[in-house]
């Protein structure tokens, strides 16, 4: 009969080991901190208008009126990234978002992506949406 191939042979976990750490990109990146409106409690737009967050739980029903309201300036957080969403992305981010805020944090396998929002208002009582992506 003889000896098995050396393809039907299985790894031992010494040599998994070895061909993982062979294998290894280097160290992990470093966390790189970004300031949060939503942390601060405050933001102050590129006019100099200061906003100051609105204590109390942000239900979703607020967050759908808030988006849907042209009157209202949304700010997407990506990181350092922030940008306006206009009127229309906002519906479409709504959609991504909306599991998220009913407390389904993560709709796929592997998702680590989560979302925290802030309502904003300055001293005229205008809202500002500011949501912050993190993963």
């Amino acid at each position: 009969m003889g000896r098995k191939k050396t393809a039907d042979r299985r790894l031992t976990f010494a040599e998994v080991v070895e061909a993982v750490v062979a294998a290894d990109p280097g160290p992990h990146a470093e966390w790189i901190p970004f300031r949060s409106a939503l942390e601060d409690g405050e933001y102050t737009d590129e006019r100099g208008v200061q906003w100051h967050l609105r204590r109390g739980e942000l239900k979703v029903s607020r967050v759908e009126h808030l988006m849907r309201d042209p009157h209202v300036r949304v700010l997407h957080c990506q990181g350092s990234d922030v940008r306006d969403v206009p009127m229309g992305e906002r519906e479409a981010l709504l959609v991504t978002i909306r599991p998220y805020l009913k407390g389904v944090k993560r709709p796929s396998p592997g998702d680590y992506t989560d979302y925290f929002l802030g309502e904003f208002k300055d001293d005229n009582h205008r809202s500002l949406l500011i949501i912050e992506e993190q993963c």
